[in-house]
């Protein structure tokens, strides 16, 4: 089989070869990334373009290009060459590199010459993108259905794939041409052509556009709209189509930041109000009483949180009941009856606080919440006391029908500081521009987000970083297997912050042990984490954790990834200053890393302070051990892991 794949790629090869010196006499057009190891070359196959994409030398795709379908001429090309940087306001690293070699070809209608398209494509020293630009009818509103976008792998490619945002990823690729042409693909995909690179394809800056879904037919992929299509007149961008491509699966996590390169700067004049830090839910720590939240707050405080998130009834059910919701309720619920509370609170008005009883839903059989009540103002007052901002949860049903200008007027007049807006639309080209209205009011109101459920980031976090996180993915609410925490940061994660919804006291998933679960907090990007399960229990049993969260920066100026196996394990070590914050992860099989510390400057004495799990057998989790020791640069760390384990710590100048 091996032999075979091997036959079929060097065919592979010798055809892309012939096309490329072919594209020659019909304008073809090769450029590379500043560093050399991306390059491309763009011709016109019977009047259609696309784009021979190589990685050190070999070829990994072919890519039809644009929306026109085809009888094209180009009319003009230039080239140009982008060695730049920015600073994020947050990120894993304190200044990203944005450097890439970008052609632009103006495409003309063979029969006539007049304009078509324009054709961007850029070699990233990380990777491929391209986007088009076409005029739609410029006198009314038209619609287009889709795209010309395609993706023809090298033979042997296989996929990291899933059909659902939550859905589990398998252990081991699945071959692109065993992928179903009925099922929704779902972007990041990650795709390992072997012997040649790893890739994963995502899209950037999508806006006035409907999201994109891959879709595989006989191994072919290429961006379908999740829901709807592209109205619009006048002159129209494409979102970009991008492929990151690494030597190493190390290497595509260290370079997730090609995403938000793709994205227009920040458009936010003064971004210093936005504080990485992480957050602390009501979920296990307090109901939605005055006394429990400020109790709460002092054991948060203790963690080093810099925020407490309050979720769903705060201001009553989720959205508005109908008389029909109010009677079915009742019926199941009889004993409430003589409890006239939970009537106003199933009006749900976002401008007010609920009190009483803020029932559920009205055919689940849990009741909901009772003896709701909160004086914002006292809360807002005693969080700020423990240097705590508060968070609130909003349905996006509820956002999408209200006058956002005013409620966060009215939310910042409160005190409030951060919003979590939940079952937020997703998929159509009228959602996508919600999203965007929703993170720019934001702004101006000084709130930072956390969008949840099946929004998936485009890299929107570099134009607006007040959305320090995302859901969009199956985290720990999700019933799946430990290996899942191995995977998502080389699929979802590459695609922007990730909210897993970490449960560090929670059973979870089976077996995972506690530093497994501690470890994803220094392991996984992003600018805050929403953490649930009993702070208290952290603070009063586990001095270790709380030393260790405590310490984490969220705002890192270097990353190094170690070590990493797609869905088996992956060692992270993220530097603020001079010092260092170490996770590791493993999945379904015990591991045993080994780093070297050339990361360190020289000369100097470190302090490492290490957790790691405690391995009477390592293939059964048990509890773990804490360690202190001088290191210095050079010298090797060799950690055990069990199945379903990790380890973290940090290093520390010793002067």
């Amino acid at each position: 089989m091996k032999t075979q794949s091997k036959v079929l790629f060097s065919i592979f090869l010798q055809v892309s070869a012939a096309l490329a010196s072919a594209a020659s006499a019909e304008g073809g057009k090769s450029f590379s990334s500043p560093d050399g190891r991306v390059s491309c070359v763009f011709s016109l196959d019977g009047g259609r373009p696309v784009a021979d994409v190589s990685f050190g030398g070999r070829t990994v795709f072919r890519s039809s290009l644009g929306v026109e379908r085809g009888g094209l001429r180009v009319l003009r090309s230039d080239l140009r060459t982008v060695r730049s940087s920015w600073k994020p306001v947050w990120g894993f690293r304190s200044e990203y590199p944005e450097n890439y070699t970008e052609l632009s070809v103006k495409l003309g209608r063979a029969d006539n010459g007049n304009p078509a398209e324009t054709l961007y494509l850029r070699c990233y020293d990380e990777g491929f993108a391209v986007r088009a630009k076409f005029v739609m009818e410029p006198y009314t509103v038209s619609s287009l259905s889709g795209e010309r976008t395609d993706w023809r792998f090298a033979p042997g490619a296989a996929a990291w794939a899933i059909p659902g945002t939550e859905s589990t990823f398998p252990a081991d690729p699945i071959p692109l041409a065993d992928l179903s042409p009925d099922k929704a693909w779902r972007m990041p995909l990650t795709v390992q052509v072997p012997g040649v690179a790893y890739t994963s394809i995502f899209e950037a800056h999508v806006e006035h556009y409907p999201r994109s879904y891959v879709h595989a037919e006989r191994g072919i992929l290429s961006p379908r709209f999740a829901m709807g299509v592209k109205e619009g007149r006048g002159e129209t961008l494409t979102p970009w189509r991008a492929v990151a491509l690494a030597a190493t699966p190390a290497e595509l996590v260290a370079r997730a930041y090609l995403v938000e390169n793709l994205n227009p700067p920040c458009a936010i004049a003064d971004p210093s109000w936005i504080k990485p830090g992480f957050c602390v839910s009501d979920l296990g720590n307090f109901e939605l009483r005055t006394h429990e939240i400020v109790a709460a707050a002092q054991s948060a405080a203790a963690t080093g949180a810099k925020y407490i998130q309050i979720d769903w009834g705060w201001y009553g059910t989720e959205c508005p009941w109908t008389d029909d919701d109010r009677a079915t309720y009742l019926s199941r619920h009889p004993e409430k009856k003589s409890d006239a509370t939970w009537v106003e609170n199933s009006r749900a008005d976002p401008f007010t606080t609920a009190v009483g009883t803020v029932p559920y839903h009205p055919y689940w059989s849990y009741s909901g919440r009772t003896g709701v009540e909160m004086d914002m103002p006292k809360i807002v007052s005693e969080l700020r006391a423990h240097g705590l901002g508060l968070c609130l949860y909003v349905h996006g049903a509820i956002l999408e029908n209200v006058d956002l200008d005013a409620l966060f007027a009215t939310y910042a007049k409160w005190g409030v500081v951060g919003l979590k807006p939940g079952f937020v639309g997703y998929g159509s080209q009228a959602t996508t521009d919600f999203i965007r209205r929703l993170v720019a009011v934001a702004a101006k109101h000084r709130l930072w987000l956390d969008i949840h459920d099946l929004q998936l980031p485009d890299g929107i976090e570099r134009t607006w970083p007040n959305l320090m996180i995302t859901e969009g993915g199956g985290g720990e609410e999700g019933n799946h297997p430990v290996r899942q925490d191995v995977t998502l940061p080389f699929t979802r994660c590459l695609c922007g912050p990730f909210d897993y919804t970490p449960a560090l006291f929670n059973a979870g998933k089976a077996g995972a042990t506690k530093l497994h679960k501690l470890a994803m907090f220094a392991v996984y990007p992003g600018a805050t984490a929403v953490m649930r399960g009993s702070i208290r229990n952290l603070v009063e049993k586990d001095s270790a954790a709380v030393e260790f969260l405590r310490a984490l920066p969220w705002n890192y100026d270097e990353t190094f990834v170690f070590d990493a196996e797609i869905a088996r394990h992956l060692t992270v070590v993220r530097r603020k200053g001079d010092a260092f914050y170490i996770g590791g992860l493993t999945g379904d099989a015990a591991h045993e890393t080994s780093i070297t510390l050339d990361f360190l400057a020289p000369g100097r004495d470190y302090v490492l302070t290490l957790l790691t799990d405690d391995l009477a057998d390592a293939s059964v989790p048990r509890g773990y051990r804490r360690e202190t020791r001088t290191v210095r640069k050079g010298d090797v760390l060799a950690v055990k892991m069990s199945t379903s384990g990790g380890f973290c710590g940090t290093i520390a100048d010793k002067q």
